[in-house]
């Protein structure tokens, strides 16, 4: 675990996954407590390096567009050395929305209140002419305060835009492979579970196909 990532003190990992890690961690500069993504080291390919790269940059561009109470506010991006990228956001004490589920059960008008706040959050992103993509339980966190706040917006892209090489390369290895969240070469491209049918075949995405994955997070949910 570094010691510190720019201006940003570590303090504790708060998580890990193939794509990387995030930290809670302490921004000197401005006398807060936020949480640092930084991408892994060692993507395997250095133009995996780069696409992964590049979708936190996305990510960056896209929480930028966004100001409301259900979207995590991203506060700074830059460079980490060795090539790797870091967003520093909005650190919420709290837990994932699935481990909230999981500690229930909860009064139907409970689960409803924060599936909700989702729809408010969701509905700030389509607003600003984004996609989510990969909308789940596991990507949005319910804070000490009760708030929700929709997170992960790597794969956020303007509904009109086409997909890349890459996402259309990684469609056809979903067809054949039927792979969780990763391709063969390690690149997120959602999660088989909530996807839209659009999705799966790399189809044109609306904020219908968010909608999508919202009712069946919601459905799972009940």
């Amino acid at each position: 675990m570094p010691d510190r990532i720019d201006h940003f003190v570590i303090l504790r990992r708060l998580g890990r996954g193939g794509m990387g890690e995030v930290f809670a961690a302490y921004d000197e500069r401005l006398d807060r407590r936020v949480a640092v993504k930084l991408l892994r080291s060692g993507l395997g390919s250095r133009r995996g390096g780069e696409q992964a790269n590049r979708r936190l940059i996305r990510e960056a561009q896209a929480l930028a567009r966004l100001s409301h109470p259900n979207v995590v506010q991203v506060y700074d991006k830059g460079p980490a050395g060795d090539d790797r990228y870091y967003l520093a956001l909005e650190y919420v004490e709290g837990v994932p929305l699935d481990t909230w589920l999981g500690q229930g059960p909860y009064p139907l008008p409970t689960i409803l209140e924060k599936f909700l706040q989702i729809a408010d959050g969701l509905s700030a992103a389509h607003a600003a002419g984004l996609v989510h993509r990969d909308l789940k339980p596991a990507n949005a966190i319910v804070g000490s305060d009760g708030r929700v706040r929709v997170l992960d917006f790597g794969l956020a892209r303007a509904p009109l835009t086409p997909p890349s090489d890459e996402e259309l390369a990684a469609a056809a290895a979903r067809d054949s492979t039927r792979a969780l969240d990763l391709t063969a070469t390690g690149t997120i491209v959602g999660t088989p579970a909530y996807m839209s049918p659009e999705q799966f075949t790399a189809g044109e995405l609306t904020t219908a196909s968010d909608q999508f994955s919202f009712c069946v997070a919601l459905y799972e949910a009940l």
